[in-house]
Protein backbone atom coordinates (compact mmCIF):
# COMPACT_ATOMS: atom_id res chain seq x y z
CA UNK A 1 0.00 0.00 0.00
CA UNK A 2 2.69 2.19 0.82
CA UNK A 3 4.15 2.29 -2.79
CA UNK A 4 1.17 2.81 -4.19
CA UNK A 5 0.66 5.94 -2.35
CA UNK A 6 4.48 6.94 -3.23
CA UNK A 7 3.70 5.93 -6.84
CA UNK A 8 0.75 8.46 -6.68
CA UNK A 9 2.77 10.67 -5.12
CA UNK A 10 5.42 10.58 -7.38
CA UNK A 11 3.18 10.76 -11.00
CA UNK A 12 1.37 13.88 -9.28
CA UNK A 13 5.11 15.80 -8.58
CA UNK A 14 5.98 14.90 -12.67
CA UNK A 15 2.33 15.96 -14.01
CA UNK A 16 2.46 19.65 -11.78
CA UNK A 17 5.94 20.12 -12.84
CA UNK A 18 5.03 19.87 -16.01
CA UNK A 19 1.92 21.99 -16.10
CA UNK A 20 3.54 24.70 -14.09
CA UNK A 21 6.50 24.44 -16.54
CA UNK A 22 4.18 24.58 -19.41
CA UNK A 23 2.14 27.87 -17.83
CA UNK A 24 5.34 29.32 -16.50
CA UNK A 25 6.99 29.55 -20.18
CA UNK A 26 3.78 31.04 -21.44
CA UNK A 27 3.78 33.86 -19.35
CA UNK A 28 6.33 36.31 -17.97
CA UNK A 29 4.28 37.66 -15.03
CA UNK A 30 3.98 33.41 -13.78
CA UNK A 31 7.21 33.71 -14.55
CA UNK A 32 8.56 36.12 -12.14
CA UNK A 33 6.11 35.24 -10.05
CA UNK A 34 7.59 32.06 -9.50
CA UNK A 35 11.03 33.29 -9.02
CA UNK A 36 9.89 35.60 -6.42
CA UNK A 37 8.06 32.25 -4.52
CA UNK A 38 11.02 30.68 -4.68
CA UNK A 39 13.06 33.48 -3.20
CA UNK A 40 10.81 34.20 -0.41
CA UNK A 41 10.30 30.27 0.17
CA UNK A 42 14.38 29.85 0.23
CA UNK A 43 14.42 33.52 2.75
CA UNK A 44 11.77 31.61 4.83
CA UNK A 45 13.43 28.43 4.93
CA UNK A 46 17.18 30.18 6.02
CA UNK A 47 15.42 32.22 8.20
CA UNK A 48 13.46 29.31 9.93
CA UNK A 49 17.24 27.22 9.84
CA UNK A 50 19.18 29.95 11.42
CA UNK A 51 17.02 31.66 14.55
CA UNK A 52 16.69 28.88 16.10
CA UNK A 53 12.94 27.91 15.34
CA UNK A 54 14.26 24.78 13.59
CA UNK A 55 13.64 22.52 16.84
CA UNK A 56 10.47 23.52 17.39
CA UNK A 57 9.26 23.89 13.20
CA UNK A 58 10.51 20.38 12.56
CA UNK A 59 11.13 17.15 14.84
CA UNK A 60 12.28 15.20 11.57
CA UNK A 61 14.78 15.50 8.55
CA UNK A 62 11.87 14.76 6.27
CA UNK A 63 10.34 18.04 7.50
CA UNK A 64 13.76 19.39 6.68
CA UNK A 65 14.28 18.21 3.35
CA UNK A 66 10.37 18.77 2.40
CA UNK A 67 10.47 22.85 3.65
CA UNK A 68 13.94 23.02 1.49
CA UNK A 69 12.17 21.16 -1.68
CA UNK A 70 9.74 23.94 -2.09
CA UNK A 71 12.45 26.73 -2.86
CA UNK A 72 14.45 24.20 -5.12
CA UNK A 73 11.22 22.69 -6.86
CA UNK A 74 10.74 26.47 -7.32
CA UNK A 75 13.70 27.69 -8.88
CA UNK A 76 13.47 24.30 -11.30
CA UNK A 77 10.32 25.09 -12.18
CA UNK A 78 11.26 28.95 -12.87
CA UNK A 79 14.51 28.11 -15.29
CA UNK A 80 13.07 25.08 -17.13
CA UNK A 81 9.98 27.79 -17.95
CA UNK A 82 12.74 30.57 -19.47
CA UNK A 83 14.01 27.61 -21.30
CA UNK A 84 10.66 26.96 -22.49
CA UNK A 85 10.20 30.23 -23.41
CA UNK A 86 13.31 31.11 -25.39
CA UNK A 87 12.65 27.85 -27.88
CA UNK A 88 9.63 28.22 -28.15
CA UNK A 89 10.18 32.39 -29.18
CA UNK A 90 12.88 31.39 -31.31
CA UNK A 91 10.73 28.71 -32.77
CA UNK A 92 7.33 30.84 -33.63
CA UNK A 93 9.20 32.69 -36.63
CA UNK A 94 9.76 29.83 -38.12
CA UNK A 95 6.55 28.32 -37.61
CA UNK A 96 4.11 31.23 -39.20
CA UNK A 97 6.80 31.44 -42.46
CA UNK A 98 4.44 30.89 -45.96
CA UNK A 99 6.26 28.31 -47.49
Amino acid sequence: MHLGIAHSITQLNFKSYEVVVWITGNSRWVRRAIMVLSVVSFLAFLTFVFVGYITTFTSSWLQVLTAFYIPVYLHSVWKTGRRSSRICGAERPRRFRSP
